[in-house]
């Protein structure tokens, strides 16, 4: 499923969306951001998740984009994307086994210094 995806994961600040959609540009094809992709579903983020949680609808954006792409593509995932409990949604497990697994999944950081690496970051708010 996921064979034709390079997929980014990272927090927030590691450069997702700096090196994503200029990876995209060099090699040709889509870049898709599972975040903006789930803003321009439910608007807010943050409203979502206090109305209405958001673990199991972003799994299922997640499957719905993934299904949609019919060549490669470089998509960008919140490394909070892949610590939800696997019983949140019916496919999670398998998603996120996917991920982990595959050779196109780069794991981005925001420094090499675990401070800032598990720090909590509000960056825009």
């Amino acid at each position: 499923m996921t064979d034709h995806l390079i997929q980014l994961v990272g927090p927030g600040g590691a450069g997702k969306s700096t090196v994503g959609p200029a990876l995209a540009k060099r090699l040709g094809v889509e870049y898709v951001d599972l975040d903006d992709q789930f803003k321009v579903m439910a608007g807010s983020i943050s409203g979502y998740i206090d109305t209405c949680g958001y673990a199991a609808r972003n799994v299922d954006l997640y499957g719905d984009l993934v299904r949609k792409i019919d060549r490669c593509a470089v998509f960008a995932l919140s490394s909070g994307f892949m610590t939800y409990p696997l019983d949140i949604h019916s496919n999670y497990g398998r998603y996120r086994a996917d991920i982990a697994t595959s050779p196109m999944t780069f794991v981005l950081l925001p420094s090499l210094k675990l401070e800032i690496c598990v720090a909590e970051r509000f960056v825009g708010r």
